[in-house]
C-alpha cells in the first residue's frame, strides 16, 4: 500500500495511522521530486529496520541451540537473565556470580606482569612491599641511605628479608688542601674488607687531595645485624658512604 504525502519544498513523510483497529507499518520512504519520471535509489529510505516505524516479527522463545549470534546484540536496556555459572574463559556471568567471586579477592591475588599506568592516582593503605616489588616501582638501584662524617661513620643493617641480602656501597672523599697520604677503609663487623689510599697532588701553589667517588662494592653480601664502618685515616677531608639497594635487600633493612 502506498501512502501519499503532501507536496512541499521540504516535504515530510505522512503520519502513520495507529489505532486499535488499524496499525500501519512503514517499509520505506520514497521522495518523488517535481516532474520526476523515475525514482532513484538514493531517494528511497529503507525503514524496515526501524523498531518504531516497522520492526521485525520474531518468536517469543528461541532455544539457545538454534540461536547463532554473528554480531553485537543490542539488548535495548533489558537484562540478560538465566545465565549459568561460567565454565569457559569467554563465557558470560551473572552479576551475583561475579560479586561472589570478587568478595574474597585480595591484593595478594593480583599478579602484575606488565607496566601499569595509575593515571596519577595514589595507592593508599599500603603495608610493607617486598624488595623486588619495591625496586620494580623505583627502578634501578635506589639509594637507601647516605652518611657523611669528618673521619668515620657506621651503617647498621636490621630486619633484612630472609635474614640476608646484598647492597652496593659507594665511598666518596671530599677534597682538602693538605699534603701526604690518606687511607679510606671499610670494616664489616670489625674486620677490614676494603681499603684505598690516595696521595696528595701538587696544584701549582700547594698540595691538595682531590675529591673522588668510587664503587667499593657492586654487590656486597650483608646479614641482619651487620655493621659497616667507613673511615679515613691520615690527611684530611670528610668521608661519605652511600648504600644502594639491589633486588636482594629490603628497603626497610637499614637503620642509622
Amino acid at each position: 500500500v502506498v501512502k501519499p504525502g503532501t507536496a512541499a519544498p521540504e516535504p515530510a513523510a505522512p503520519a502513520l495511522t495507529r489505532t486499535a483497529e488499524t496499525w500501519e507499518l512503514s517499509l520505506a520512504q520514497v521522495r518523488v521530486e517535481a516532474g520526476a519520471t523515475s525514482i532513484l535509489s538514493a531517494k528511497i529510505t529503507d525503514e524496515r529496520g526501524s523498531a518504531s516505524l516497522c520492526g521485525a516479527a520474531a518468536p517469543q522463545y528461541v532455544p539457545s541451540s538454534q540461536l547463532e549470534v554473528t554480531g553485537p546484540v543490542n539488548m535495548q536496556n533489558n537484562a540478560l537473565t538465566g545465565l549459568p555459572a561460567p565454565t569457559g574463559e569467554t563465557h558470560a556471568a551473572r552479576k551475583a556470580y561475579v560479586d561472589e567471586v570478587i568478595s574474597g579477592f585480595g591484593i595478594s591475588d593480583i599478579a602484575i606482569d606488565a607496566d601499569k599506568n595509575w593515571n596519577w592516582k595514589n595507592i593508599t593503605n599500603l603495608g610493607k612491599i617486598s624488595p623486588i616489588s619495591w625496586l620494580t616501582i623505583l627502578g634501578g638501584d635506589p639509594l637507601l641511605i647516605t652518611k657523611t662524617h669528618t673521619s668515620s661513620t657506621t651503617v647498621t643493617f636490621a630486619q633484612i628479608e630472609a635474614g640476608h641480602g646484598n647492597v652496593k656501597v659507594i665511598v666518596k672523599g671530599a677534597g682538602a688542601n693538605e699534603s701526604g697520604t690518606r687511607t679510606f677503609k671499610i670494616l664489616k663487623n670489625g674486620s677490614q674488607i676494603w681499603t684505598m689510599s690516595q696521595g696528595s697532588v701538587w696544584g701549582g701553589d700547594d698540595y691538595y687531595f682531590p675529591a673522588f667517588t668510587t664503587t667499593a662494592f657492586e654487590d656486597l653480601s650483608i646479614a641482619s645485624g651487620d655493621v659497616l664502618t667507613i673511615s679515613r685515616t691520615g690527611g684530611a677531608g670528610a668521608v661519605t658512604v652511600e648504600i644502594y639497594a639491589t633486588p636482594y635487600v629490603a628497603p626497610y633493612g637499614i637503620v642509622t
